[in-house]
C-alpha cells in the first residue's frame, strides 16, 4: 500500500537554493533537507547506536575506515565522530562534496517540523534509497512519510523542474527479517521481489536481503498525471 499520492501532492513542498546548493523537502510533519557539518554530532549518535544499526548494513555500529595512518592520527579523538565526519565531509565522495557539486542524491536529515529536533537520516545516493531514524520516533510513520515524499515527490520534481540526473531506478535493500522497513518501502511506492535475493556483504559480514525497486519514469508519469488530473497547482519552488 503506498502513500496516497493526491494527499502528497498537497502536504509536500520541494525547495531548492540555487546559491547553497541545498534542498528541503516539507510534508505534514516533517522537514527533510540536505546535510550539513553541523549535523556531525547527531550522525554520531546515530552510527554509534547498536540498536539503530543492527539491521542496517552490517548490524554493527560504524566506525572510522580510513588508512592505517589516517586512524593513528585520529587516535585520540572519538572514533564515532570520525566516522560521521569523513562521510558527510572529508571522504573522496562525502554528502557535504555531492551537495556543494549541485548533486542532490546526497544525504538528507530528518528534523520535526514543530520543533526542529533532528530524529532520522534518508539518502538517495545514485538512485540506492536508506534511512534510519532514532528508536524513541519509532512507529510513528515518520519513516513512511519521509520515503514517501522524496520518492513520489522528490525524485520527480528535482529531476523535471531542477534537471537532477536522473537515476532511472531508486533501488532498496532490506533483511528479510526487517519487516517495518519493508512496510516503509511499499509504502513509498517501491516494489520488493521476495523471490530475489540480494547477499551484501559488509566488513566480512555477509547478510541475505530483499531487493525493492521503482523506475524513475514511473515516478515521473504518476506525478505528472495526478497533477493534471486534480489540477493541482504546483508548490515547488526553485
Amino acid at each position: 500500500m503506498k502513500f496516497n499520492i493526491e494527499k502528497l501532492i498537497q502536504s509536500v513542498e520541494v525547495k531548492f537554493d540555487k546559491e547553497s546548493k541545498f534542498f528541503t523537502i516539507l510534508t505534514e510533519r516533517l522537514e527533510i533537507r540536505t546535510v550539513t557539518f553541523m549535523d556531525i554530532p547527531f550522525y554520531q549518535t546515530l552510527w554509534s547506536d547498536k540498536e539503530i544499526m543492527e539491521k542496517f548494513g552490517e548490524g554493527q555500529p560504524r566506525l572510522y575506515s580510513g588508512s592505517n595512518e589516517e586512524k593513528q592520527q585520529k587516535a585520540n579523538r572519538n572514533a564515532y565522530y570520525d566516522y560521521a565526519e569523513w562521510r558527510i565531509a572529508t571522504m573522496e565522495n562525502s554528502w557535504l562534496k555531492r551537495a556543494n557539486q549541485g548533486n542532490v542524491w546526497t544525504g538528507l536529515t530528518i528534523l520535526l517540523k514543530d520543533s526542529g529536533k533532528k530524529i532520522g537520516h534518508i539518502v538517495i545516493g545514485g538512485g540506492e534509497l536508506a534511512y534510519f531514524l532514532i528508536p524513541s520516533q519509532w512507529g510513528k510513520g515518520y519513516g513512511s512519510e519521509a520515503a514517501s515524499a522524496l520518492v513520489q515527490i522528490g525524485v520527480p520534481t528535482l529531476i523535471n523542474e531542477y534537471g537532477a540526473q536522473d537515476p532511472g531506478k531508486i533501488i532498496a535493500t532490506v533483511r528479510q527479517d526487517h519487516r517495518a522497513s519493508q512496510k516503509v518501502l511499499e509504502h513509498a511506492g517501491l516494489n520488493i521481489d521476495r523471490d530475489k535475493i540480494d547477499i551484501k556483504e559488509f566488513n566480512g559480514i555477509k547478510t541475505e536481503r530483499y531487493i525493492a525497486s521503482v523506475d524513475t519514469a514511473v515516478l515521473i508519469s504518476q506525478l505528472k498525471n495526478c497533477n493534471q488530473l486534480h489540477k493541482a497547482a504546483p508548490r515547488n519552488s526553485f
